[in-house]
């Protein structure tokens, strides 16, 4: 695993929910970072979650995206009780 101080980190983040009437929508925050033909990924605190070998013609941008987005998948949803008010 590359030393994560070495490497230049871009931010990037994805819309996990879209906005509505009833909320404001989420996205999805994290880096990557390039380290050869490898992209790297770590969440904000800079917690290194995954890595993927680079093909010659994938974008980082992409990867890093879709990456990311299974990631996502992987996590239950919050449970959200509505607001009846005071029983």
């Amino acid at each position: 695993m590359p030393d994560p101080e070495s490497l230049e980190w871009t931010r990037y983040h994805i819309e996990t929910e879209n906005q509505s009437d009833t909320s404001p929508g989420a996205i999805e925050e994290a880096m990557f970072a390039i380290d050869g033909d490898e992209i790297v990924l770590a969440d904000m605190d800079g917690r290194i979650f995954a890595s993927h070998q680079l093909a010659s013609d994938e974008d980082p941008a992409v990867v890093a995206r879709r990456l990311l987005r299974q990631r996502v998948g992987k996590r239950p949803k919050p449970l959200v009780f509505p607001d009846v008010g005071v029983a």
